[in-house]
């Protein structure tokens, strides 16, 4: 099964995580002013025990999301994002 696995932290990927990473066609590593994203289009027979083990090895400060279906080939086109007001006081949109 195609999937894409990808790791978004606030600070590098630990080797021991990223050894982790299956082999696949395209792999995209990059740091941003936001944090350091690492994205991989591969195979993989059971990506629900793959998201188990890269979650349990990378932490909680690490997102961890293996997609599967459709969207596994789609690179995402827009992010959106809800702020609760239950944890800012402040306006999120100005």
């Amino acid at each position: 099964m195609q999937i894409r696995v990808v790791l978004v932290s606030p600070v590098p990927l630990a080797d021991a995580v990223v050894a982790l990473l299956p082999d696949g066609d395209t792999h995209l590593s990059s740091a941003t002013a936001y944090g350091h994203v690492t994205s991989i289009l591969c195979d993989h027979g059971d990506p629900d025990s793959l998201r188990g083990l890269l979650r349990e090895a990378a932490g909680p400060a690490v997102a961890v999301g293996v997609i599967t279906g459709p969207l596994a080939t789609a690179p995402a086109g827009l992010i959106l994002l809800d702020v609760d007001s239950t944890f800012t006081t402040t306006e999120a949109v100005d």
